[in-house]
């Protein structure tokens, strides 16, 4: 096994026993996000049909492929976090290759390490969502297109790139945004060499915006819908924001540590001086004002995992200025290295304790309470918290399938929700009265007790004709309490 090889696998195990560890004592946790992706992905188990599961708002490739996941291991709580990881791992063979490609084999390995302790990397590769995988997509497209450029010019190269991309574009669609710049990069390599990868990166596009169109009768509802939500959130303080156009820098800083920032844009600043390697600190600084554009627009909030992207673009650079440091005092990169990546591992595991995901213990209380007195036809109607963090998982770790659900979400959209989308006491009491749901969940902080404003302290109480028997309840800290009532019926009675 030649010294390649080894690297490769070293940086592969590393990359490995850091995630694994990490899912170990962790839970699939980051509010509704992740395991609202393995609801949507119970109910494509439950119809396949795209035309019933297609979302506008989120990346069917990556809900199909979470489905297909759960359909050959169905473990809900397992199977979704095993696929990130995987995908989370093998980012470090592909990111690898570039940074050789750009850069050179130290560098390329060095930065492999960083990558393999990166925090919020590492956090996103133990819970759902298909940003890991995006990730390892992404730059294996980069990887395949720098080697079409540097090597022999080889066609296959640069269609196997716009493949890649086109994945890309589907599980994150912010990457739309790059196509442009990707492309002048091949403008001195021939312009029907641009003008191809141009037109093939545009292919998973155009499709995705005919279905926009088809089913939604808007073409661009993906980025209407978006930038609504998100400026919902902002409203609501849901999410730090800011117009500061430094924000971004400071939740990269957050998520990747001082050390590792600082010598990365100090290696950027050196690459810009010297004109070489440009092409990494080009596409860092093109997402960076792509993200502080949509935030001074606020249809984006400091969400950390955004920034991983951005990491990832500044670890060759970090490694670049330690060789140059090294090269100037005339000693061993490996023996710089080896403090430089001491003093970072102190700052990646304060930044990795402190974002490993964690369940409140009373959301796995309920759902525990429900698995094990809900019958397989029962229908429960759920108030999610004020936060809206607690419906998802109740849902999956209760076991019951989610159709059996009528969940009552906090409306984002204020002024914007479609009229009669907005739940109501009317609205409620014709569900009571059409569904007779034999369990109501509730929670002191959420919308659906603003609507019921029940006196959660009362063991049964008089709605709507009928009676709620309160027969569990729990407090949890910050997210106030939830109690389970029995819905007697006239007719049950």
């Amino acid at each position: 096994m030649n010294r390649n090889k080894i690297r490769i696998f070293t940086l592969v195990v590393l990359s490995f026993l850091v995630r694994f560890a990490i899912l170990l004592n962790s839970d699939n946790f980051s509010g509704n996000f992740t395991m609202g992706k393995v609801v949507d992905a119970l109910r494509i188990l439950e119809d396949p049909r795209f035309s019933s599961n297609f979302d506008a708002n989120t990346s069917m490739l990556y809900q199909y492929l979470l489905a297909a996941t759960m359909h050959l291991w169905p473990d809900p709580l397992l199977s979704p976090r095993v696929l990130s990881l995987i995908f989370g791992v093998l980012l470090v063979i592909p990111f690898y290759f570039l940074v050789k490609t750009l850069f050179n084999e130290n560098i390329a390995f060095y930065s492999g390490i960083l990558l393999s302790l990166y925090p919020l990397h590492v956090i996103q590769s133990v819970i759902t969502g298909s940003d890991v995988i995006f990730h390892f997509t992404f730059f294996s497209c980069l990887y395949y297109l720098f080697k079409f450029k540097q090597k022999d010019n080889k066609i296959i190269w640069l269609i196997l790139s716009a493949v890649l991309f086109n994945i890309a574009s589907m599980l994150r669609f912010e990457s739309w945004a790059l196509i442009p710049l990707l492309s002048i990069f091949l403008y001195k390599d021939g312009k029907k060499y641009m003008m191809a990868f141009l037109f093939l990166s545009l292919i998973s596009i155009f499709i995705w915006l005919y279905l926009c169109h088809h089913y939604t009768q808007n073409t661009f509802y993906s980025f209407i819908i978006s930038g609504i939500s998100a400026h919902s959130e902002i409203l609501l303080r849901r999410g730090p924001h800011s117009e500061q156009i430094f924000g971004w820098l400071y939740i990269l800083f957050k998520g990747l540590g001082n050390v590792v920032v600082i010598s990365g844009l100090c290696g950027i600043i050196y690459s810009f001086f010297k004109k070489s390697s440009l092409y990494l600190a080009v596409l860092f600084f093109a997402i960076y004002c792509f993200y502080t554009i949509n935030t001074l627009l606020s249809r984006m909030w400091f969400n950390e995992r955004y920034v991983i992207i951005l990491g990832l673009f500044i670890l060759p650079y970090t490694v670049l200025i330690i060789e140059k440091i090294s090269n100037s005092l005339k000693v061993k990169p490996i023996i710089l290295f080896s403090v430089f990546i001491f003093l970072s591992i102190v700052e990646f595991k304060k930044i990795t304790l402190s974002h490993i995901p964690r369940l409140p213990q009373g959301i796995k209380d309920v759902a525990g309470w429900l698995k094990s007195n809900k019958s397989p036809s029962d229908e429960v109607i759920m108030g999610t918290d004020a936060w809206d963090l607690s419906d998802q998982d109740i849902i999956v770790r209760s076991g019951v399938y989610p159709w059996n659900f009528f969940v009552v979400s906090t409306p984002l959209c204020g002024e914007q929700c479609t009229p009669g989308t907005v739940a109501t006491s009317e609205s409620i009491g014709s569900y009571f009265s059409s569904k007779q749901p034999r369990f109501l969940i509730l929670n002191s902080t959420g919308f659906l007790q603003k609507i019921l404003n029940f006196n959660m302290g009362q063991k049964t109480i008089s709605e709507f004709g009928y009676i709620f028997e309160s027969v569990y309840s729990i407090d949890t800290p910050n997210l106030g309490r939830f109690n389970v009532y029995i819905i007697h019926y006239k007719n049950n009675q």
